[in-house]
């Protein structure tokens, strides 16, 4: 196997697997090499080359993707249950008929009204769109101090008043 070609291309065995092979060999590249192999080794080939060039393996094309937004803080209102089944009755559905257009099943329904369960981010936003109503707020922000209590430094000039007055006390 190695050294140069046989120009006689019918009676040639698979650069591969040693084995006879039967007709015209397949021109395959394989990791990188070029060889002639038998149909069967053929499977393992990236692409084909011809006398001259290697026909480049076929890349698929990256697929475009949403760009994802920065996630936002967002937490839910502290009466989520009140407000779904609030927006549910006034729609006039079951618990049975809400949970079929969010895709859960009506005893997490039952549990997300009770206040026992708490959605997840992506259930709490698919019962916002259902229902028209707003579960998910931003938190809230943290009190400022009403009143900055100034505390005093001491800085070397008033250890070296001190000092001073230390001695003339003495």
């Amino acid at each position: 196997m190695g050294g140069s070609r046989v120009k006689d291309l019918d009676a040639m065995k698979c650069e591969v697997c040693g084995r006879e092979i039967p007709g015209k060999p397949i021109r395959a590249v394989i990791e990188g090499a070029k060889l002639l192999v038998c149909p069967e080794c053929a499977r393992y080939a990236s692409g084909t080359w011809k006398e001259g060039k290697p026909k480049p393996p076929v890349v698929a094309k990256p697929r475009l993707t949403r760009r994802l937004k920065a996630p936002e803080e967002l937490e839910l209102v502290p009466d989520f249950g009140r407000l779904v089944r609030g927006a549910r009755e006034r729609r006039r559905l079951s618990q049975e008929e809400l949970g079929r257009m969010v895709g859960e099943k009506a005893s997490v329904i039952r549990r997300i009204e009770s206040g026992k369960m708490a959605p997840s981010m992506e259930l709490a936003r698919k019962l916002e769109r259902t229902l028209g109503i707003k579960l998910l707020e931003p938190p809230p922000e943290a009190p400022a101090p009403t009143k900055a209590v100034k505390i005093p430094t001491l800085t070397l000039g008033d250890v070296v008043k001190l000092r001073v007055r230390e001695r003339r006390d003495e």
